[in-house]
């Protein structure tokens, strides 16, 4: 059988790393239609660098490595039509000070996160590693913990929700400590 067309290829892989993306976006973004925006350049940006995918990695990591990078770019569009530098030192300063600003943010983010998931059990635990780990989709995610669909797809919400107000806690705690 003839391996399927670039388009068919790709749609397949969206479909199953789409939800992880969207979450991934919209936590990140709290506004739904900029997230969506994002999205849609998401998989714009993939679909093209799809020739460049090395397919013995998991698309899912890959692809939100693109959701990343688009992220960054909205966000240094967005300031760039806030503000006009014409000094190339003070746009060089800003673009360190911004680097630097933005891997202690992530790094930060990173370490909360960990914690909160250390103290993740049970099911919750398990449905987080079934969905970004292995990239399943809740349907599957609920066949392997027999659980309904419907079931799957509530604790997944429910958990990322958990883990969004714990990190923003340990954040504000980190924040409250150095203030």
């Amino acid at each position: 059988m003839n391996d399927p067309s670039p388009a068919v290829r790709f749609g397949r892989l969206w479909a199953h790393s789409q939800p992880a993306v969207a979450g991934f976006l919209r936590s990140l973004v709290g506004d739904p239609g900029i997230a969506e925006e994002l999205e849609q350049d998401v998989a714009t940006a993939a679909f093209l660098a799809l020739p460049t995918y090395d397919a013995t990695r998991p698309f899912t990591s890959w692809v939100l490595g693109i959701a990343r990078n688009q992220y960054r770019l909205r966000c240094r569009s967005l300031a760039r039509n806030h503000a006009v530098l014409t000094d190339p030192r003070a746009i060089v300063a800003l673009a360190q000070a911004a680097e630097e600003e933005e891997a202690d943010g992530w790094e930060r983010e990173r370490g909360a996160l960990r914690q909160c998931l250390e103290i993740l059990v049970g099911q919750a635990r398990k449905i987080l590693a079934l969905h970004y780990v292995e990239g399943l989709t809740p349907a599957v995610s609920a066949q392997r913990l027999g659980l309904s669909p419907v079931h799957a797809r509530v604790l997944l919400h429910r958990t990322r929700g958990v883990l969004r107000s714990c990190v923003e806690r340990r954040l504000t705690m980190a924040d409250d400590d150095h203030g």
